[in-house]
């Protein structure tokens, strides 16, 4: 028997007790005043059972299901319109047109490993994705469905039964920068638990919100950066990958409009920042807040830390 709850079953149990509170902001031009999407708790869990009752329709339980979203916030309800729906997400990028050549292959690659005949995405990931599906018939089994991020009324709908413990929450696929690109199991059980590590080690709470740049198909940025805020309760604020490299400031200063916690990235990331912020930029930045500043995915370096932090 389930003793403790599921991800989907907290995301409701706060939807329900604190509806209009902000789960996540998504800044679609990087700028904290320009083109913000803010989603509470209660639309995201509502948008995600409205995705859920189509999912419904389309799949059979434990179906795999791909998550072919850009930048936003739409991966995550797809996420937990999965979990409801009772089918297995495998979140990743959609190919880049302009890089076929070289993203293309993964997209192929996922698609035959991980036995997905479903993709969610928005209508211009699906429109665009029709001309691949015609020319790669790799692709041709895989129905794609267009979300428009609206959530329709699905009163009449109910998850698919209780989630078993050992039921598998998400695939999560390599890069395949070294190969293949290779699938890793993630089972509910297994995602509370790195959940949980990551609230303890980062010392989280719902007083700790997150502002984070990092890719939604990676785990670091679906996990660390996305579902984690779901699970300790606080609220996460997000910008693209490209706002981010592009100008490196615009990090900063969502941490410091929002007052952000817990921020981090790769050693890249502080780098960047050192690098590309220039003297100008750094008036009206307060960074006081952000008492969690992680790096992950490369090596420490303690000279670019210093260099960012001077």
């Amino acid at each position: 028997m389930r003793t403790t709850p599921s991800l989907a079953e907290i995301l409701e149990e706060r939807a329900a007790r604190d509806p209009e509170a902000v789960q996540y902001r998504f800044l679609h031009r990087g700028e904290v005043d320009d083109g913000v999407e803010v989603v509470t708790r209660a639309a995201l869990a509502a948008r995600a059972r409205s995705l859920a009752a189509r999912l419904v329709e389309e799949s059979s339980p434990g179906d795999r299901v791909l998550l072919l979203y850009p930048p936003g916030l739409e991966t995550f309800v797809a996420f937990f319109a999965c979990l409801y729906a009772g089918v297995i997400a495998v979140p990743m990028t959609p190919p880049d047109p302009q890089r076929l050549a070289q993203t293309l292959p993964r997209l192929l690659s996922v698609v035959a490993r991980s036995g997905a005949a479903l993709a969610l995405s928005t209508p211009a990931v699906v429109e665009a994705a029709g001309a691949l599906r015609e020319m790669f018939p790799e692709l041709a089994a895989l129905r794609m469905m267009a979300d428009d991020g609206r959530a329709a009324e699905a009163t009449s709908f109910e998850a698919r039964g209780a989630r078993a413990r050992g039921a598998v929450a998400f695939l999560q696929f390599t890069s395949g920068s070294l190969g293949a690109p290779k699938g890793v199991v993630v089972t509910d059980a297994g995602l509370l638990a790195n959940l949980e590590m990551i609230r303890v080690g980062m010392v989280m709470g719902p007083t700790t919100p997150g502002v984070f740049w990092l890719p939604h198909h990676h785990d670091m940025g679906f996990i660390g950066g996305g579902l984690e805020f779901v699970y300790c309760g606080a609220p996460c604020t997000m910008l693209s990958p490209v706002a981010f490299i592009q100008r490196p400031a615009r990090w900063l200063r969502a941490i410091t409009r929002f007052g952000g916690v817990v921020a981090g990235g790769p050693s890249f990331a502080y780098e960047h920042c050192a690098r590309r912020v220039a003297d100008d930029e750094l008036a009206g930045l307060d960074l006081r807040t952000w008492s969690v500043a992680f790096v992950g995915a490369e090596p420490v370096r303690a000279a670019t830390l210093e260099r960012f932090a001077r």
